[in-house]
């Protein structure tokens, strides 16, 4: 009997201490919402300048060719469709560490073009419009990824600004009225499955971006292929299984967080490295989707817009499914070097700032980050609130004048230089007009007018006569002599201007 009581209290000590367990790791996990941010991997992102310490590991680092394709048509204008594009070595790329720091160093050689079958020149490139050119070595501090949380019971999170610059496709060939992304192939050149961009995210992305520990928490995804709109052909190839996928027309509809209605989800701020790549837009840039239009040619971007697939400047924000969001994802493997140490603040800095408008909410991003080792400690999101006409000023009513149209009194607000309110035009009413002087070829003419609206009245200038060139003698029939027609005119005005003589004179007796 004693042995029995000792069994079940060994258990019900067993069952206890479980529960305790259980109850202490809920307490510890997080419970995320959509629209949440984690950070999660590691990218080049913001620009620092140079140094001596980072000129010479840079010099000393091995250096990569991005192999970035251009037309090798150097025509000025070059033909983007027609498959005369290769890649080339204008553009290099070097990572290494400095003070424990991971870095990347870019320079280029030729401007990137906006389309992959574009010569290189200023015109076809909007590196330079980021203020990034030629010759020049730049150097980019790999930070962690932000990803936005769109469901939080999945683990699909994207990432919250446009990390790079790359086009869908590379190569594409224009045969029969189509766009092919091989000469003679039957693959469309906006088809994902066979895309350049999915290449691009689950190999230079996907092995640049994590640590082998983060790679073993990214899942597998098997992806469905779409075409938009549906009824426009047939869908592409096969559905894939990737780790890094584009989101797609059908994600974005079913995100809580995306808006197509907001500007500030439809175009997001991209990195200064994204900048250096290409990127366009300036603050905001629109990005990929993977979802193709069904004119082969171009795919979409940034919601219900689309883009021709070949376009580098067209912004990559990279989506994947983490297997556990509650895995403190932020500090696996964050280190960039063995060096340990406790973070020292930096003074908080204003990041990703959208302006706000009279009628748009803007927002910007306070942030702090170790002063040794660049890591993010604090970083909160902060909504601006729309200006919302508070400038607006109260105009005074504007008399018409006898020359002019005069207002009514209104609003008017010089932030977005629009009326609120008010502001209708009172027509100027002409009453009595005598012509003083009137006008010639040489001199202008004088009008007296009396405005019935405002009482204006006086002199004012009427415009000289148009210039008109004498007309050429007409020709005659009889050696030079006018004809009987111009004889007979010639005739009867004499005789009329007699007739008006003698009217004026037996006036004036």
């Amino acid at each position: 009997m004693k042995k029995t009581i000792s069994i079940l209290l060994s258990i019900l000590l067993l069952f206890g201490t479980c529960a305790f367990a259980l109850t202490a790791a809920a307490k510890d996990a997080q419970t995320y919402a959509v629209g949440d941010v984690i950070q999660f991997g590691t990218y080049p992102q913001t620009r620092v300048e140079e140094t001596p310490e980072l000129l010479a590991a840079a010099n000393a680092a091995t250096w990569k060719s991005y192999r970035y394709y251009t037309s090798f048509n150097n025509l000025s204008t070059g033909e983007p469709y027609n498959g005369w594009m290769q890649p080339k070595d204008y553009m290099k790329f070097a990572d290494f560490f400095n003070d424990g720091v991971k870095y990347r160093a870019v320079q280029f050689f030729m401007y990137r073009p906006s389309r992959t079958g574009l010569w290189s020149n200023e015109d076809h490139s909007f590196q330079d419009n980021n203020g990034y050119t030629t010759q020049t070595i730049y150097y980019f501090r790999y930070e962690p990824i932000n990803w936005c949380i769109l469901d939080p019971t999945t683990g699909f999170v994207l990432s919250e600004r446009i990390l790079d610059s790359q086009a869908y496709q590379n190569v594409v060939w224009e045969s029969q009225h189509a766009y092919w992304n091989e000469c003679g192939s039957s693959v469309r050149a906006n088809d994902y499955t066979m895309s350049s961009i999915r290449d691009w995210l689950n190999y230079d992305f996907y092995e640049t971006a994590f640590t082998e520990g983060q790679k073993a928490k990214i899942k597998t995804t098997v992806l469905q292929s779409e075409i938009d709109p549906p009824a426009g052909g047939e869908r592409c190839a096969v559905d894939i299984n990737d780790k890094i996928l584009l989101l797609s027309f059908k994600e974005i509809r079913d995100a809580e967080c995306l808006s197509p209605d907001d500007e500030n989800t439809k175009y997001v701020p991209g990195t200064d490295y994204a900048k250096c790549q290409g990127l366009s837009g300036g603050d905001t840039s629109e990005w990929w989707l993977r979802t193709p239009n069904s004119d082969t040619l171009s795919a979409g971007a940034s919601f219900w817009g689309y883009s021709i697939v070949n376009s580098t400047n067209v912004g990559v924000r990279p989506a994947c499914y983490v297997t556990d969001l509650n895995s403190d994802t932020a500090q696996v493997d964050r280190l960039f070097s063995a060096d340990t140490h406790e973070h020292t603040a930096g003074s908080t800095v204003i990041e990703a700032n959208i302006a706000p408008t009279c009628t748009t909410a803007g927002s910007n991003d306070e942030v702090q980050y170790c002063t040794q080792c660049s890591y993010k400690l604090s970083h909160i999101r902060t909504t601006l609130d729309t200006l919302d006409h508070r400038n607006a000023q109260t105009v005074s009513e504007s008399k018409p004048t006898a020359t002019a149209h005069g207002y009514t009194a209104g609003v008017f607000c010089p932030d977005c230089n629009t009326w609120l309110s008010g502001h209708e035009i009172i027509h100027n009413q002409l009453g009595d007009r005598e012509v003083v002087k009137e006008a010639t070829e040489s001199e202008e003419g004088e009008v007296y007018i009396v405005c019935t609206v405002c009482g204006e009245s006086g002199l004012y200038a009427l415009e000289k006569l148009p210039h008109t060139e004498p007309q050429p003698e007409q020709p005659s029939d009889n050696g030079g002599n006018p004809n009987i027609i111009e004889r007979i005119r010639m005739f009867a005005k004499s005789i009329v201007d007699w007739f008006l003589r003698l009217i004026r004179w037996v006036g004036k007796r």
